[in-house]
């Protein structure tokens, strides 16, 4: 048995033995043959039964099984097209065929294949998925498809974010993957004998934005005292930069980092936010936050408030009457969170300003300090009437009560001399 082998596609001449003639003896003339037919014996099986499949002139896709050219061509080998072929030659005697010659076609769709069944990497981090392409005839393209959330997007060379997928480097290069490249990824290779596919590969991209978490949404603070505020980051990839923003009331935003006065915050290793010294244009809303290289991440909002105010000044009286040559007391209250550091009095008279504290003699006045804030007389005189004001001092800045108008009133006194007459 004769065996050839031809590469996929071509044009496939078989050269098969002679057809013998036959020969009157008589008139030794060569009579002419009839008919030349080939049997394909294919490899090809329906149950346990080979297939046969005649060949002759005029059967497409093929040349030549003529009388005058019994070679058989095949003018487009393809698979389908390896066997047994055996040459008959028929006339009025009989039928006689050649040996049979053994057919096989070499190539087909390509041989794809990949390297791994699953890939893990990081948001961010260059990774490739291995595919080996073998093909005869050559490769005619190459291209990815990926599957995520039932939706198949296909990857052709110089599709953005990737590199690779050429005839001469099948494999697919993601140069900075993102968490929604993950999915399910399929090489495909096509040549003239058509299309072939590799096994799928699972791609997991892990990580994305940084993750902030806080330990507290709220928090209070006295003024001057000092206040951190928590703030934790994970990130993959790392992160490369921490800082803090503020809102107010107004809706104006603040950005707080590092280099902030007063605030200690903004360290990769520490993003907590802590002001040292706190006071009422500290309230508002704090959020944390964190960039890398997936973007940036911010945390739920912090509401800080600062106790602190101006102090509460208050009197019981906005006028009062006192009896010149007697004492007279003038009550003062005073609320404040924090520290009150001093008290005075202002008093208005005659168009002149008198400033009375803890260390003031004037016309005997006491009084006037942070634990006794209350104003006492000990002799008043007509002379004192006017505007008294109350006023004190703490960390934030001093308060006053509302004026109380003095009126000093002489009382006279008569004295009723009884003379008694007798008589």
């Amino acid at each position: 048995m004769e065996q050839q082998q031809i590469s996929y596609p071509t044009i496939m001449p078989l050269i098969v033995l002679p057809v013998e003639t036959i020969i009157d003896n008589k008139k030794k003339q060569k009579k002419p043959m009839l008919e030349i037919i080939f049997v394909l014996l294919e490899y090809r099986r329906i149950g346990p039964h080979e297939i046969n499949l005649t060949v002759e002139e005029e059967t497409v896709g093929t040349e030549g099984i003529t009388v005058e050219n019994p070679t058989l061509s095949l003018k487009y080998a393809t698979n389908n097209g390896s066997g047994l072929y055996t040459c008959f030659a028929r006339n009025v005697v009989g039928i006689s065929n050649s040996s049979a010659i053994h057919v096989s076609i070499n190539g087909g769709l390509p041989n794809v294949d990949i390297g791994e069944r699953s890939y893990n990497t990081t948001y961010g981090k260059k990774i490739k998925l291995d595919c080996t392409v073998t093909a005869h005839p050559q490769v005619l393209l190459v291209y990815w498809q990926k599957e995520s959330d039932n939706m198949i997007t296909t990857l052709y060379k110089g599709s953005v974010g990737t590199e690779g997928i050429t005839h001469d480097f099948p494999s697919l290069i993601l140069t900075s993957p993102v968490t929604t490249d993950s999915g399910i990824y399929t090489c495909f290779a096509s040549n003239k004998a058509g299309i072939q596919k590799s096994f799928s590969a699972s791609l997991i991209v892990e990580g994305g934005i940084p993750n902030i978490s806080i330990p507290l949404t709220e928090y209070t603070v006295k003024y001057g005292k000092a206040i951190t505020m928590g703030c934790f980051v994970v990130s993959n990839p790392i992160h490369t930069e921490v800082f803090w923003r503020k809102a107010n009331d107004k809706g104006q935003v603040k950005r707080i980092d590092n280099g902030t006065q007063g605030i200690s915050c903004c360290l990769m290793a520490n993003p907590s936010l802590t002001i040292n010294f706190a006071t009422p244009s500290d309230d508002g809303l704090y959020f944390c936050l964190a960039v890398n290289a997936a973007g940036l991440g911010q945390s739920q909002r912090i509401k800080l408030t600062v106790i602190a105010g101006l102090p509460i000044v208050s009197v019981n009286l906005d006028q009062f009457v006192f009896r010149a040559g007697y004492s007279a007391f003038i009550h003062c209250s005073i609320s404040s969170t924090l520290v009150v550091e001093s008290v005075y009095w202002q008093i208005d008279i005659n168009n002149s300003t008198i400033i009375v504290n803890k260390d003031s003699s004037f016309m005997g006045i006491q009084g006037s300090t942070v634990n006794n804030p209350s104003l006492m007389i000990q002799k008043s005189s007509v002379s004192m009437s006017g505007k008294y004001r109350c006023f004190a001092t703490n960390a934030v800045g001093t308060a006053s009560s509302v004026a109380i108008l003095l009126k000093g009133r002489w009382i006279f006194r008569t004295i009723l001399y009884l003379r008694n007459n007798w008589a």
